[in-house]
């Protein structure tokens, strides 16, 4: 499935190129690209301006998808080989509907990064973005994600482009509780045991530390 799922993407990738149509791989994708997804996922979401959607969804109609809109997302499937391929798709921004808080995309031009395990790259947000809107959400997956991207890449989490792409969303007064939140979390025991069920892995003392290094640089600096 995965296999298939790769090259669905790649082609939808490739034809979004050559229409230069700027859409950015989200969610698992989005972690694959700066190589810290370390649980396993077969999530294919996208994100996409409401400006450029019809192009899109005329798109994935011609390579036979059945598009339909639900809540604040898209959903595209299309079945090969009797496999369900489903793609959700994001509207000018990723919102998370407990929150109620929405990352905004449509300031945003797409960076493209190789993943080390895929033969081709994708448009992602930035880390700091990429990180934003897992800490938003802080579902269990989002948990073992920022975890992934704190221990993975802690010279590459810029604390000012963090609250500059934050500022941008409107979700500088927002954040901070979320942090503290994450940061309870760790703590508490909580985020280990969830990353032990997501990675079947036990985080050390010195990862644990790490992760609360690169939170407490988060937290200090809100202001850029």
């Amino acid at each position: 499935m995965s296999n298939l799922i790769e090259a669905e993407l790649k082609t939808i990738l490739k034809l979004c190129q050559e229409s230069h149509l700027p859409v950015f791989v989200i969610g698992a994708f989005s972690l694959r690209a700066y190589n810290c997804l370390l649980r396993v996922s077969q999530d294919l979401d996208l994100a996409v301006s409401s400006t450029h959607f019809a192009e899109l969804k005329q798109l994935l109609l011609e390579q036979g998808y059945a598009v339909a809109r639900e809540s604040v997302w898209v959903t595209a499937t299309k079945m090969i080989n009797q496999e369900i391929i489903e793609i959700n798709i994001a509207l000018n921004g990723i919102t998370d509907l407990n929150s109620a808080s929405t990352f905004l995309i449509t300031q945003q031009q797409p960076e493209f990064h190789q993943p080390a395990d895929l033969d081709f790259p994708l448009p992602v947000l930035p880390l700091e973005s990429v990180f934003i809107t897992k800490l938003i959400a802080q579902r269990d997956k989002d948990i073992a994600d920022l975890l992934a991207i704190l221990l993975l890449q802690p010279d590459s989490l810029n604390p000012q482009r963090f609250w500059y792409e934050a500022e941008k969303s409107g979700l500088i007064a927002k954040l901070p509780r979320r942090l503290n939140e994450l940061v309870e979390r760790i703590n508490s025991g909580e985020s280990m045991s969830i990353w032990f069920e997501r990675t079947r892995t036990v985080l050390s003392d010195e990862e644990i530390q790490l992760a609360l290094h690169q939170l407490s640089r988060l937290q200090k600096r809100n202001k850029y």
